[in-house]
């Protein structure tokens, strides 16, 4: 198990998008390479990773700005959740614009 700080998965995870690459893959290839620097040690076999598809997140359509106003004469968010309810995108009660 190995520990590391936000800011350095984050730069990892960038190095790693930026060849294609997913963080595992990426890593795999760094310790290996390092490992070539100390020929005593036994090389890991390779490993086929499946290719994954894009997150839920990922394959949701943008969000269209909802009206403020629904046609009930209800202000709502920009998500379109009512006024007074709880919104997930607003991180709580419904932010009301204008």
């Amino acid at each position: 198990m190995v520990y590391l700080e936000n800011e350095a998965v984050d730069r990892m995870l960038e190095k790693a998008r930026g060849e294609g690459k997913t963080l595992v893959e990426w890593a795999r290839e760094a310790l290996v390479a390092e490992l070539e620097d100390n020929s005593g040690l036994p090389r890991p076999e390779p490993v086929r990773v499946a290719r994954r598809r894009a997150s839920a997140i990922e394959r949701l359509p943008e969000l269209a700005e909802a009206p403020a106003v629904e046609a009930d004469g209800q202000k709502r968010c920009k998500h379109g959740t009512p006024k007074g309810w709880h919104c997930w995108q607003c991180g709580g009660m419904a932010i009301i614009e204008g």
